[in-house]
């Protein structure tokens, strides 16, 4: 399936070490929408925190076009999910080059249909 979305973000710096990030989209074929809000907090030279909040709803339509295994009679219900994170991201230095370190993450995930 080939999707056009379309897509929406906007970075905010609520302070010198706190942002604050906006994103949406919205996925044509599918008629699915997200949202995620972000807050990057950056606690020292290498050291940042982002709690992050994400919602996302594929209508019943969608669920039937993107599915490979759909239930008789096909989706009936919105899929709703809200996704709550907490990233960690630590870095060092060499020299002139800052170099990143994978993120740590913590996920709550909770579905609704």
């Amino acid at each position: 399936m080939f999707a056009p979305s379309a897509y929406l973000e906007f970075i905010v710096p609520v302070q010198e070490r706190v942002d604050l990030r906006l994103y949406g989209f919205y996925i044509g074929e599918a008629k699915a929408m997200a949202a995620q809000v972000d807050v990057p907090i950056r606690i020292t030279k290498f050291l940042a925190v982002t709690p992050s909040y994400l919602y996302l709803a594929i209508p019943p339509s969608g669920l039937n076009e993107v599915a490979s295994k759909r239930p008789p009679g096909g989706f009936t219900q919105t899929s709703e999910e809200h996704q709550f994170r907490i990233d960690g991201t630590d870095n060092f230095s060499l020299h002139k080059f800052e170099i990143l370190r994978p993120q740590h993450v913590y996920e709550k995930i909770s579905c609704h249909r």
